[in-house]
């Protein structure tokens, strides 16, 4: 038994946890010690990564969104890589988002996400009737389940956006676009070299990114350009228009004139 004198030592937490932690890290300074230091790396990057993943959904579909292009390309560089990261980091955005709807008590589908989820259902709905007659189940329940992953990510991205998370995966996106370009164009025009079936008569090459085909890349960044366009011109249409409306009294244009212009003037 413990002398009363320490039994009656109140528990102050402020305490406790800085000595918790402080124990934990030692711990596992040891074992990252007795580590090889690619995996000790690994482990030291990848676990708060994934466990952000989980904690914040909307960084977990982020990281999706740019490291899913990527398969392709880390099947032949890693071919022992044993999972698809761009998949990884979508399940556990979805179970990050599906455990915080348990704890709050409240699964919502988000008012914006049904017009789209009504067709997308229909479609769904569709497919898996066609699987009955399927000569290969499992390729087509593969190819259904990449359009069931569709409909779950517009609920988790309506929801999260609901919750403020909106500037996040406007990033992701742009990241993930630029991403693609700057590697597209270090491809067809500065490195010079390339796959004998993508030369072009110039002596160019038709970029692939890290889809390593040509068409994926031209539809990744054909979806993603109208966004940036669309946000660049947002962000620069009040100095344009005040641009313009200078540029129109610096020239002298009547009042009836300006009136006819397709932008206001004043």
């Amino acid at each position: 038994m413990l002398p009363r004198a320490a039994a009656r030592l109140p528990f102050n937490p402020l305490t406790a946890w800085p000595l918790a932690w402080a124990a934990l890290a030692v711990v596992v300074g040891l074992a990252l010690a007795r580590l090889p230091l690619p995996l000790a790396a690994a482990l030291l990057v990848g676990v708060p990564v994934l466990a952000l993943a989980v904690w914040e959904p909307s960084i977990g579909l982020g990281l999706a969104l740019i490291l899913g292009p990527t398969r392709a390309y880390l099947s032949v560089a890693l071919p022992s890589l044993p999972v698809d990261l761009g998949q990884l980091f979508f399940a556990l955005a979805a179970l990050g988002w599906f455990t915080r709807a348990l704890v709050e008590r409240r699964i919502a589908l988000g008012r914006p996400a049904v017009p789209l989820l009504v067709p997308l259902g229909v479609y769904l709905f569709v497919c898996l009737l066609s699987l009955l007659s399927a000569t290969a189940l499992d390729e087509g329940l593969k190819e259904w389940l990449k359009w069931a992953e569709i409909a779950l990510a517009v609920v988790i991205v309506v929801n999260e956006a609901q919750r403020g998370r909106v500037r996040a995966f406007v990033a992701a996106v742009l990241l993930a676009g630029l991403a693609q370009a700057l590697l597209a164009l270090w491809q067809a025009r500065l490195r010079g070299t390339g796959p004998a079936g993508f030369l072009l008569g110039d002596g160019t090459y038709r970029a692939y990114g890290t889809f390593e085909q040509p068409n994926p890349l031209g539809g990744f960044l054909g979806l993603l350009w109208p966004v940036a366009a669309g946000l660049a011109w947002a962000a620069l249409e009040p100095y344009a228009l005040a641009a313009l409306r200078w540029a129109v009294k610096f020239i002298g244009l009547s009042r009836t004139q300006r009136s006819s212009l397709p932008f206001p003037t004043r």
